[in-house]
Parts: C-alpha cells; sequence; structure tokens
C-alpha cells in the first residue's frame, strides 16, 4: 500500500531519537551516555533490572547511590524533558543492571 508523500521543506527538522544505548550499570558510578551537543529535549531512561534501584545523574559528576539523583526503581522507566547535553552517569544497587537510554537529537 502506498501513500501520498510530501516534499521535505522545513529546513531544520524536527530531529529523530537515536539508537537505544544499553549499558550494564554497576555499583560503581558509570557513564551512560557521553556529552554531546545532539542531544536536544527528551530522554527516556529504562531500568531492566526486577530488582535494582539505579540513580542517575545529569550534570556529569559521580553519581552516588542514595544522593539527589534521579531514582529509577526496579522495573522503572522514565522520560525526562529538558536534558542537559553534558554527560550522563548512573549506579546501581546491583551489580551488572541492565540500563537503556535513547535521545532526542537532531
Amino acid at each position: 500500500m502506498s501513500g501520498p508523500t510530501l516534499a521535505m521543506t522545513e529546513p531544520n527538522p524536527v530531529g529523530y531519537y537515536s539508537a537505544p544505548v544499553v549499558a550494564s550499570i554497576g555499583t560503581a558510578s558509570t557513564t551512560l551516555l557521553e556529552a554531546t551537543t545532539k542531544r536536544r529535549g527528551h530522554l527516556f531512561i529504562q531500568n531492566f533490572s526486577p530488582t535494582a534501584t539505579v540513580y542517575v545523574r545529569f550534570d556529569g559528576g559521580v553519581a552516588a547511590a542514595g544522593a539527589a539523583h534521579l531514582m529509577l526503581g526496579p522495573g522503572a522507566g522514565l522520560p525526562v524533558a529538558r536534558v542537559p547535553q553534558g554527560k550522563v552517569t548512573a549506579i546501581s544497587t546491583d551489580a551488572a543492571t541492565p540500563v537503556s537510554a535513547t535521545a532526542l537529537e537532531w
């Protein structure tokens, strides 16, 4: 099935979602996303562990469990708006916790 196509006239496209970054986050602060000027607006972070809690820090500093960072409980996911372009770090209460991050870029 084929439908009509629209010409791309917008000089500044809205953007695209990056391929998800899947990282194994342990009990030491780990870089989830490197700093980039491409990251704009939205970020979706998902904790795939059924038991671990993950703490996420957005200012590039060292993440610490129990600190005043974004906390993702077991199996939780969260869309985050207005994300800084700096490095995103995370730490988990368990070793080898799978976490994914997908960012809007342009």
